[in-house]
């Protein structure tokens, strides 16, 4: 594709408003200029300015956050600090070692949005405790239930499992409505957006327990659900740590480089066109257009942890893409004085979230939260793919102001 003139892109990138409910609004696709490499994340949007100062960060990343809800997943719904529970039974669990809760969860406009929940406490300390967050289908796919979680419990951690299709199915290519866009039918947010203010009424409830330790908060996720809880952490910072697993496009790999096992843009944006708004079929086959990638998502987590988790037999997850954006992520924590807050691992297997991919994650909580190195002596900065440095054509500001 031709590129448009500079003085014509900035004419055009300089033009945008805002919306009466107050949402950015930006260029039409069709408007937007060919940038063939990653865009930089220090730049500001239709301007020669960048980053210079962590409050310039926090005025780019708010414009960042707009534009990526504008052009892929729609406007976000207000999150749900509301959430109330009624826990509906307990038992104890690994003789003694913990007790186990069942909740109903009720958020929303006059908590209309229902939905459960099930959480495992440690009996041994006193608590706070941290929690990972797991995501699941369906109360019927629980995972929290299996014997290997009691090693879980014996490192010190709460474990909780929500349950996203409860939020919206995901039936017919996702144009029906779940509970959250009938809650909020002003809205255009897409299904991952659902899913994703779920995972936050989640969150809000839990952050509402005593035994959470509320700055050691744990979102891990695989596949649509890696790229659910991705979203996740950019929309809500009470996010401490966000493990997207094998989350393939419109996860943590870019769309401007495919590998050999890669997921394009335009599969998810024609088989499950539910997960994003009209606006980014538009980029099929013109990924080049796109003023952002979503190395722009895990650089948006910073200065929060993340840690993401691929599989070396994943064949449809673009692997390569996900290093890339790791890459180029990286330079914003750098940039932010925390570079060991973001990690990247692969495990020797195929597309999902394995019982060693959680003791993986604790691994790497762990070292972020305590400094702690891991004993199974993994590390969160092995590369195995062929550098692409040609696709990252800028570099972090000099110094933090």
């Amino acid at each position: 594709m031709k590129a448009i003139t500079m003085a014509t892109a900035a004419a055009v990138l300089c033009c945008f408003v805002l919306r009466a409910q107050g949402q950015q609004e930006f260029p039409p696709v069709s408007e937007l200029p060919e940038v063939k490499t990653l865009p930089d994340p220090f730049a500001f949007f239709g301007s020669d300015k960048r980053v210079a100062s962590q409050q310039d960060w926090a005025k780019r990343r708010d414009e960042m956050k707009a534009m990526v809800q504008f052009y892929e997943y729609g406007r976000g719904f207000p999150l749900p600090y509301n959430t109330i529970g009624q826990v509906t039974s307990t038992s104890e669990r690994f003789n003694g070692k913990a007790t186990y809760y069942e909740v109903d969860l009720s958020m929303g406009p006059d908590h209309v949005v229902k939905a459960n929940l099930n959480y495992i406490v440690p009996t041994a300390g006193k608590g706070p405790y941290p929690v990972l967050i797991l995501t699941s289908y369906m109360p019927n796919k629980t995972t929290i239930t299996e014997k290997w979680i009691e090693n879980v419990i014996d490192r010190g951690y709460v474990v909780a499992e929500w349950y996203c299709h409860q939020f919206n199915p995901d039936d017919s290519k996702g144009k029906k409505p779940g509970q959250v866009r009938a809650a909020y039918p002003d809205y255009d947010g897409s299904v991952l957006q659902e899913w994703s203010w779920g995972s936050s009424g989640v969150i809000t409830y839990l952050s509402s327990l005593e035994q959470i330790d509320t700055g050691r908060i744990i979102l891990s996720g695989n596949s649509r659900r890696g790229k659910t809880v991705l979203l996740t952490a950019v929309m809500d910072e009470r996010v401490s740590l966000v493990v997207p697993s094998c989350s393939g496009c419109q996860g943590m790999p870019v769309f401007r480089f495919y590998g050999d096992k890669a997921c394009t843009l335009s599969k998810p944006a024609t088989v499950f066109p539910g997960w994003s708004n009209d606006r980014f079929k538009e980029f099929i086959d013109k990924e080049t257009l796109l003023p952002f990638d979503q190395h722009f998502m895990a650089a948006m987590v910073a200065p929060r942890a993340l840690l993401a988790i691929e599989g070396t037999k994943d064949n449809n997850a673009n692997q390569e893409g996900s290093q890339i954006s790791f890459v180029a992520a990286r330079k914003v924590y750098d940039w932010l004085g925390v570079p060991d807050n973001i990690g990247w691992y692969e495990h020797d297997g195929p597309h999902g979230y394995f019982e060693d991919d959680v003791y993986t994650t604790l691994d790497f909580a762990d070292k972020v939260f305590e400094g702690k190195n891991p004993v199974s002596g993994k590390r969160f900065d092995q590369l195995p793919y062929p550098p692409q440095d040609q696709l990252i054509n800028w570099s972090a500001p000099e110094n933090v102001h």
